[in-house]
């Protein structure tokens, strides 16, 4: 629940924005999911809130990035958090997000 997804933050607090972004969507989206119903919609609110707050820009799913964004989310839908599998998968799919949200930076390149 809301605690493990508040823990996992309290563990990362010293990585960079994007990493910390790529790896809150996936806790909010691996099994088991927050939500029985929009967890897509939450954690892009998430990562969005994440972003201002570290002053870079939100992340806004548009027609650029919705297809890379789902096919990211439908990979981490499927990983249980708690798993070997996501020990050895999240942090290729942490990467790959990290990526997709860093590219609507005006900043893009660089990893703070």
């Amino acid at each position: 629940g809301i605690q493990a997804l508040v823990d996992w933050y309290a563990l990362h607090r010293e990585e960079p924005v994007w990493r910390r972004a790529a790896g809150l969507h996936i806790q909010a989206v691996s099994q088991p999911q927050l939500f029985i119903e929009g967890n897509d919609r939450t954690s892009a609110l998430m990562v969005s809130y994440l972003l201002g707050r570290e002053g870079q820009p939100v992340f806004v799913v548009g027609t650029d990035n919705a297809k890379d964004f789902f096919d990211l989310t439908a990979e981490a839908k499927v990983i249980p958090r708690s798993s070997l599998s996501c020990l050895v998968r999240c942090p290729r799919l942490k990467a790959r997000l990290a990526v997709l949200f860093q590219r609507q930076s005006p900043c893009a390149g660089l990893l703070r």
